[in-house]
């Protein structure tokens, strides 16, 4: 089982992740301790939102409950930093 609150979050190179190399549909997300990430020390910036798979993601296995505990600390996420423009499925961009 992986400790998410001993995961060392500012020390993650975001930008070398290779996201589209992600196997998002086998993550168990119901087993993710939300409560243990760091979301402070996430560098938002630095993830390559176009290559995540967002329809495999099982949103339906994230405990919501937990994101929104006190450990979440969303005035800590740079939401400036999110390419929200790369949640648009590729149909969308094709006709601009």
């Amino acid at each position: 089982a992986i400790r998410w609150d001993a995961i060392r979050w500012d020390a993650i190179r975001w930008d070398a992740i290779r996201w589209d190399a992600i196997r998002w549909d086998a993550i168990r997300w119901d087993a993710i301790r939300w409560d243990g990430i760091r979301w402070d020390a996430i560098r938002w910036g630095s993830i390559r939102w176009g290559s995540i798979r967002w329809d495999a993601i099982r949103w339906g296995g994230i405990r919501w409950g937990a994101t929104e505990s006190a450990a979440t600390q969303f005035e800590a996420t740079q939401f400036e930093a999110i390419q929200f423009e790369a949640f648009l499925d590729d149909s969308n961009k094709g006709q601009r």
